[in-house]
């Protein structure tokens, strides 16, 4: 699944969003512009939901955090996903959106007392559908607050399966060493000993072991555990659990990884959790996918400011920084570079760089970009859709991107480019 060359055709030379032209864009909003396809992330979901059977019991449950933006929130609510939220700003972004109370789920190891009472008493009263507790002292706090409440809280709790993803390690989430979830013993303990609280209701079991994952065998190692774990969990409780969440993190094709197989995916959490597990599909089970609903849906459109030579190498300087898309400088995470005006000729490789005052403000050290690409002509970088803009920043006081939505011909402003008066908007003088 490379949604890139399907939505981001070019066409007569020039480069579009489904049926509308970049280059139109930029005259109409500027650069940087983060530019998104409805239509891209509408078919993501159902490639995921199609791979499942039909009579699972299945709820898809977006990582808010992978790209925040409420107009594409809006988008995946219409097509019936809930949210996984993990900070009290997501959850008041869900509920512009008008995300269902019954859907979402708040995960994260430092949910403070005041995002579980918003979450408590979300959408009227109602709540949500679960705290994904990470620590002991955590659900202690969750039953306080509850209690304070009178309000019952539901709640999984979050395993650490000690399972290696084999992705980058700042994106692996279930090795022994990670912050996040509790071990096997601290879970069992816990239940052996508080089968039964007045404001809290033990739902189920989540999971969660990184991102960026394209192969099957990390996840099976976690699901085999975490079956394990809910049967020997069942059996001290006597009763049958109601919820099981696997988490997210398959990857995309960001340049040329091989993506894995979401038919194969959706097998293996059917063989164990599902229908054709030995639980035979009375759990729900929750996914939580992010990247891979809106990652390969955007691309960050910006100019070719300067063209200087470093010992030879041609340097592109951008006007579109690190601020803007942190993954390269944080990751050193690619993503492929097209000009906007794909004209014929020779390539060479080419160092693109970004105007921000650090030597990580790197893009690509390889880029392989035509020669007579020119200064104030235009790139996109690819699969930009997830934590693009939502990691975005003011370093070096510089302003945020403007981001639009394109369905078909249609393109919408989805955000205003920040004024120069927003960058102290909050400042004292």
């Amino acid at each position: 699944m490379n949604l890139p060359q399907s939505y981001f055709p070019y066409r007569k030379g020039y480069l579009h969003v489904e049926g509308t032209s970049v280059e139109e864009l930029v005259r109409q909003y500027g650069t940087p512009l983060y530019v998104y396809s409805q239509s891209a992330i509408e078919a993501a979901y159902r490639e995921l939901q199609k791979a499942f059977p039909e009579n699972e019991n299945l709820q898809i449950c977006y990582a808010v955090k992978a790209n925040s933006n409420l107009s594409l929130l809006r988008v995946l609510r219409d097509l019936g996903a809930g949210f996984d939220l993990v900070s009290g700003g997501e959850l008041y972004r869900v509920a512009k959106a008008g995300g269902d109370s019954a859907k979402i789920v708040f995960s994260g190891v430092g949910k403070t007392r005041e995002e579980i009472q918003e979450a408590l008493h979300y959408q009227e009263g109602k709540g949500i559908l679960s705290f994904q507790v990470e620590s002991l002292h955590e659900l202690m706090c969750l039953e306080a607050q509850a209690t304070t409440a009178k309000k019952k809280a539901s709640f999984c709790l979050r395993f650490n399966p000690g399972v290696e993803a084999e992705t980058h390690p700042l994106i692996t989430t279930g090795t022994e060493t990670s912050k996040f979830g509790l071990t096997e013993k601290e879970i069992l303990h816990w239940v052996k000993n508080n089968a039964s609280k007045e404001y809290l209701h033990f739902l189920g079991v989540s999971v969660h072991i990184g991102s960026q994952i394209h192969q099957l065998k990390p996840f099976q190692k976690t699901f085999q555990k975490t079956q394990t774990l809910i049967q020997k969990l069942e059996a001290i409780l006597k009763r049958p659990l109601e919820v099981v969440d696997v988490g997210g993190g398959i990857g995309i094709p960001y340049e040329k990884e091989k993506p894995l197989s979401l038919k194969s995916y959706a097998k293996e959490v059917s063989r164990y959790f599902g229908q054709r597990s030995p639980f035979r599909g009375r759990l729900k089970i929750l996914l939580e996918p992010g990247r891979l609903l809106v990652g390969n849906a955007g691309v960050l459109v910006t100019q070719v400011l300067y063209e200087k030579r470093i010992l030879k190498r041609r340097c592109l300087i951008l006007d579109a920084g690190m601020n803007d898309l942190m993954r390269p400088a944080l990751y050193e995470a690619i993503h492929a570079i097209l000009p906007v005006h794909k004209r014929l000729g020779a390539s060479e490789k080419t160092l693109v760089v970004g105007p921000v005052c650090e030597s990580s403000d790197v893009f690509a050290k390889k880029a392989v970009l035509p020669k007579n690409l020119k200064e104030g002509d235009l790139v996109a970088l690819l699969s930009a859709g997830a934590y693009g803009f939502s990691m975005a920043n003011h370093y070096n006081s510089r302003r945020l991107p403007a981001e639009v939505l394109v369905h078909q011909d249609k393109a919408v402003l989805i955000r205003k480019r920040d004024r120069h008066e927003d960058l102290i908007r909050n400042e004292i003088l």
